[in-house]
């Protein structure tokens, strides 16, 4: 018996996909599931999805696209909308309050069309003074669902989904559309399996730590922003801490293509920069916790099992918690009750200097206790 199809719009972040990744997993077993995302997460919608259900599209308005034209931006947008009407899906879905996207949804026809309207719980950043006219902006967007358009469709959303609060997680939002599609989640991110073994020294050095009893942590210490990164020192003030010697405890330290790069002159580190997706995947789930400020590695590892501790320098724990538990977040309070403005204009729910050193050597340890 032929699936239904399932259109998917994720043209946010690799990290935001990794969030998904579950979520796709579980509808999967109900639907043909297609997803429409940028070319930056087409590596994990490879390992999640065959590759004809992967629909690699350019949104124009998004921050990293090149600005077209007012003309081409028009023209752009039609062209997402015969995409997604091409596969004829019996349902489409967002997880984000975005009614750009959720146009997209009507004008292809689509009968079924599940997201979250613009609302102040539902809106991502709502209490941030420089998004409150991107909010305003939203909400004249769903003005027109009052245009007498019943070839489309009475609203934007046939399925108009509403958080619980303000703090609640983002992995609450695909649960919310899984409820909608009548899907049951269970199981962990399955992902492919690597096509190619790791590297010799890394498998060499891995096997040496599992003889000897060690336990490893890979730290990953990049970030697509340069806001995320907690500072260098500080990953490595918090590695030498005699501590870890005394629980036979291994780094190893990822050598990012979007941060700095650690110095490991000790034998108790092992450098190593992961030559594909897969790479990264199976080391992920061979360590004994992850330590990191880079999304896409801390909602991998959620996805996988791996305990986890995310280091929150910049933008807002209790909606990105990996796994949805803020246990999973280490941060300072913030400053004030209202989020500033960190280094690269998003808004910022922590101290933006990053949690001390010994608030993540804690959370560390409390990680490697999730393992035993």
């Amino acid at each position: 018996m032929t699936q239904p199809r399932l259109a998917v719009l994720e043209f946010h972040h690799l990290g935001d996909l990794a969030i998904a990744a579950p979520f796709l997993t579980a509808a999967a077993a109900n639907y043909e599931v297609h997803l429409f995302c940028r070319k930056p997460s087409a590596p994990l919608a490879a390992k999640l999805l065959p590759s004809a259900h992967v629909h690699i599209c350019e949104p124009p308005w998004h921050e990293e696209s090149d600005k077209p034209t007012m003309v081409g931006a028009i023209k752009s947008y039609f062209t997402l909308v015969r995409q997604i009407a091409a596969i004829h899906p019996k349902a489409t879905v967002c997880a984000w309050a975005d009614p750009r996207v959720h146009w997209l949804m009507r004008l292809a026809r689509v009968k079924k069309r599940i997201g979250f309207p613009v609302t102040q719980v539902n809106f991502y950043g709502y209490d941030f003074p420089a998004r409150r006219k991107i909010y305003r902006l939203g909400l004249n967007a769903e003005l027109p669902d009052a245009l007498p358009l019943p070839f489309l469709g009475k609203s934007a959303l046939t399925h108009k989904l509403h958080r619980a609060s303000a703090t609640s997680p983002h992995t609450s939002n695909w649960q919310l559309i899984l409820d909608a599609l009548q899907v049951v989640l269970a199981g962990d991110l399955r992902c492919a399996p690597a096509t190619k073994p790791l590297p010799a020294d890394l498998a060499a050095w891995m096997e040496r730590r599992a003889t000897a009893g060690d336990r490893v942590v890979l730290v990953h210490p990049g970030a697509r922003l340069p806001s995320k990164r907690w500072r260098e020192i500080q990953f490595m003030a918090l590695m030498r801490e005699p501590h870890w010697a005394e629980l036979g405890v291994h780094f190893l330290v990822i050598d990012p293509p979007d941060g700095p790069v650690l110095p490991c002159n000790s034998d108790r580190q092992f450098l190593w920069r992961p030559r594909s997706l897969d790479e990264l995947v199976d080391a992920t789930a061979s360590v004994d916790a992850v330590l990191t400020n880079d999304s896409l590695q801390a909602h991998l590892a959620a996805a996988s099992g791996t305990p986890v501790r995310s280091i929150f320098c910049t933008g807002n724990p209790h909606w990105f918690a990996p796994g949805g538990s803020l246990r999973n977040c280490v941060f300072r309070e913030p400053l004030g009750a209202i989020p500033i403005a960190d280094q690269d204009d998003q808004p910022c729910y922590v101290h933006p200097d990053g949690p001390t050193i010994a608030q993540v050597h804690d959370a560390l340890t409390d990680a490697l206790s999730d393992d035993t």
